[in-house]
């Protein structure tokens, strides 16, 4: 792939004017297929590979080595770093080590380039690198890879944003947390083209500590898919082996969508590795692989996918947080004025009435100030147990704010809200709340109740002042019962 056989700077000039008479070269073009770090101390090699990447439309910087790559990473924000082998085997496996240690550049894929001789595959995985390439291959392996680098490094960034986006409308900060699963020794699914390469799969991983599932190819919809961590699909299309197909058939479906797939290429792989990374797959290597490459690509994978998984239940646990009130695990006013916007529409559109209801705790302050907050965030809790106790599917249920709550249940008439209210506010008065301090508290609830009558769709903002008049009139009832608002008694 890069063999110098004449003076560094005759090569690296004849390069640039092939490109250029082929016209691939084009500095001030628009680089749309990302931004490379290339890493090596040969000033020659920086200068073919930023040829022959910006030909393919990367932007391409450039480093000797340890003395500048932490600068060059933080000002130029990579999507992929290569490290060239003539860095050194070990330095290459050092600096790797403490790319993915530096917070800076822990999620930068690495792309290691290995020497065709003896290439060291299991040490390069071992410290850290995404993905490699020998030294030997083809400038269409390179570039596949490192546009599916560049694909999953956007996928990662775009989690790690959710996520953080999410977390701090919560106030909360995105800290590491544990994979769902555990890796002791995960399940490895294999759809080998033959029988031979599957024993010899299975061979390799065992040796890596992986257990290994072995099925056929024309199997797919009767394979049990729990518990696989990551699979491995042969392709030879000599052979009549369409693991293309297989490949498509797993990402169309929703079971085995988001699981890992290495896809094991005989014939053109050159040809056809654009093609399997844009089908869905997660990596592949040729049929002819180096020793020890399975369980390096395997492990690698098995990584990323855990990585990615910790984003999205950042990312989920985030948005949880955004639309839940932490103190009484309801919903929080931000969900429910949506949630009841969408059930303003559902009764106009269904033509179902709906009973809206807020409600708030009487003498709450009395609480904070008798048993302080601890006693009030208590009663708070308890109040939302027993609001839960009096749901039932399609019920909205959120804490507004304070001692304020909402109560929506949809399809019912007056007759109905006014039950329902009366079995709320009687479930909060029944029992006294038992204290941190090991007193014992009376708590009531006065409630105030709009209806959505069939038919119509009311403004949220309207619908809830409605509400809110009716529970001040039976603040200035007495407390502990219930008022509908005028237009719906």
């Amino acid at each position: 792939m890069f063999t110098l056989n004449c003076s560094r700077k005759a090569f690296v000039n004849l390069c640039w004017r092939e490109f250029s008479k082929q016209g691939k070269v084009a500095p001030h073009r628009h680089f749309m297929s990302g931004k490379v770090l290339i890493v090596s101390p040969v000033p020659a090699l920086r200068a073919l590979f930023r040829v022959r990447l910006e030909a393919d439309y990367f932007r391409v910087e450039v480093s000797d080595g340890f003395e500048d790559i932490f600068q060059k990473v933080e000002s130029a924000n990579p999507d992929v770093i290569v490290l060239s082998p003539e860095t050194g085997a070990r330095t290459c496996r050092q600096l790797c080590r403490a790319l993915k240690l530096t917070p800076g550049s822990a999620g930068i894929p690495v792309l290691m380039v290995l020497p065709a001789n003896d290439p060291p595959v299991p040490e390069a995985f071992s410290a850290g690198a995404d993905d490699i390439v020998l030294r030997s291959g083809s400038d269409a392996m390179l570039t596949a890879r490192l546009r599916h680098l560049v694909r999953v490094r956007h996928m990662m960034d775009g989690l790690r944003l959710r996520g953080e986006a999410a977390q701090v409308l919560k106030g909360a900060s995105v800290h590491a947390r544990r994979s769902a699963y555990s890796d002791d020794q995960p399940v490895i699914r294999l759809l080998p083209g033959t029988q031979f390469d599957g024993a010899e799969w299975s061979r390799q991983l065992s040796v890596g500590g992986y257990r290994t599932v072995t099925s056929g190819l024309d199997d797919l919809a009767g394979i049990d898919w729990s518990g696989t961590r990551a699979c491995i699909i042969g392709h030879d299309p000599e052979s009549g082996c369409d693991g293309l197909l297989a490949l498509s058939e797993m990402r169309h479906n929703s079971e085995t969508r988001g699981i890992p797939v290495i896809m094991v290429l005989r014939g053109e792989t050159p040809v056809l590795a654009a093609s399997v990374l844009e089908l869905g797959a997660s990596d592949f290597c040729e049929a002819r692989m180096q020793s020890g490459e399975l369980v390096g690509r395997v492990r690698a994978q098995l990584r990323n996918h855990r990585q990615a998984e910790v984003l999205r239940r950042v990312l989920a646990e985030g948005v949880h947080l955004s639309l839940v009130d932490p103190l009484t695990n309801l919903h929080n006013r931000r969900f429910a004025e949506t949630e009841l916007e969408r059930m303003c529409r559902a009764a106009e559109a269904e033509r179902r009435p709906a009973a809206t209801m807020m409600l708030d705790l009487d003498h709450f302050k009395h609480v904070n100030d008798s048993y302080g907050h601890a006693g009030g965030d208590e009663v708070l809790r308890c109040v939302a147990r027993r609001l839960r106790e009096q749901m039932v599917d399609g019920d909205l249920v959120a804490r507004l704010g304070g001692e304020e709550f909402c109560f929506v249940r949809p399809g019912v008439d007056a007759v109905g809200a006014r039950r329902l209210a009366e079995a709320i506010r009687s479930a909060v008065e029944r029992t006294p709340v038992l204290l941190p301090c090991g007193r014992r508290v009376d708590v009531t609830v006065s409630i105030g109740v709009a209806m959505i009558p069939a038919g119509t769709r009311p403004r949220v903002e309207h619908l809830l002042s409605r509400a809110d008049r009716a529970l001040y009139a039976s603040k200035a009832a007495g407390r502990n019962c219930i008022s509908f608002h005028q237009a719906a008694a």
